[in-house]
């Protein structure tokens, strides 16, 4: 009797090593992450301060030839904050935000004088813009020109 209990005991502990080891298939795949969308992966590539302007113009002057350009990021990366620096104040070029034109990746509304930017390309540390500059009332008053077409090839600080 014993005997056959130490067999049914065997065999129960076997079923039961059988069936755990079963069960535990193994990890489930990690959940692939959804893509960023384009929007979001520009914006990020944008956040931060850009200087050490390269000016190229058709039909401007040496107006924008120091600008620096802070952008900061909104939660849903579709616009932000934006600083603007090296450029005479009475100018108004800027406006203090800035966002995506529609679903575009490469219009910015950044107000001002400027209205639109349009990014001709941007790394992680290179960015070319284009513009262009009609004047802001108070700068055509006191005789602060800067109007023109601008193509400015800007450095991640």
């Amino acid at each position: 009797m014993t005997n056959l209990f130490n067999h049914a005991a065997k065999l129960f502990f076997f079923i039961g090593a059988i069936a755990l080891m079963t069960a535990c298939g193994g990890d489930d795949p990690a959940p692939t992450p959804e893509p960023e969308n384009p929007q979001e992966t520009q914006s990020k590539l944008l956040m931060g301060m850009w200087g050490d302007a390269t000016v190229e113009t058709t039909d401007g002057d040496d107006s924008f030839d120091a600008l620096t350009l802070k952008f900061g990021n909104d939660a849903d990366f579709k616009g932000g904050s934006l600083e603007a620096g090296g450029v005479n104040d009475e100018l108004a070029a800027f406006g203090d935000a800035w966002a995506f034109a529609g679903s575009s990746t490469t219009s910015l509304s950044v107000g001002g004088g400027v209205e639109t930017i349009t990014i001709e390309s941007i790394s992680e540390t290179t960015l070319k813009i284009k513009f262009s500059y009609e004047g802001a009332e108070a700068a055509r008053e006191k005789a602060i020109n800067g109007v023109g077409s601008y193509t400015v090839t800007l450095t991640k600080n």
